[in-house]
């Protein structure tokens, strides 16, 4: 599922679109900050069945899309992790800037599947396994505890 940001008359709204056609929110709100967290609630209420982890936010005025990780395998995480993605020659950049990741591929699920591996093998060994690491690996686990706690 695609949902699009996009500003009208200074304002931000969301579109989804379904199979039914295209669903526009009918609050409008001052930011996109705003108009996301007014899709997330909609969306929890309305379209509780639609599994949130295909879920894209594009935003056409920077021309990226974004989406959000909310779990780690199993681990159901206390804020959802951005990933900021944009398309490049055909192919898509996805990235999550705070946790220096990036992935490289020709379709969004693709993208978004090898940050999630990377995911689970950074926690994997930085929280789960008995090593010890290195001063960049530390910076990493300090902020991905950001979204555990």
């Amino acid at each position: 599922m695609v949902v699009e940001i996009e500003k009208v008359n200074n304002r931000y709204r969301f579109k989804i679109k379904v199979k039914q056609g295209v669903l526009v929110s009918k609050f409008s709100y001052s930011t996109k900050s705003d108009a996301i967290r007014g899709f997330n609630r909609f969306r929890i209420k309305e379209y509780s069945e639609v599994n949130i982890e295909k879920i894209y936010i594009k935003d056409k005025e920077q021309r990226k899309m974004y989406h959000y990780i909310y779990r780690i395998n199993e681990l159901i995480l206390s804020k959802p992790i951005k990933v900021s993605i944009e398309k490049e020659d055909g192919e898509y950049l996805a990235t999550i800037d705070n946790l220096k990741l990036y992935s490289y591929g020709k379709s969004l699920s693709e993208v978004v599947g090898e940050l999630k591996t990377d995911l689970s093998y950074i926690y994997k060994r930085l929280f789960t396994d008995d090593v010890k690491v290195g001063k960049n690996a530390l910076i990493i686990k300090k902020e991905l505890l950001k979204y555990l706690k």
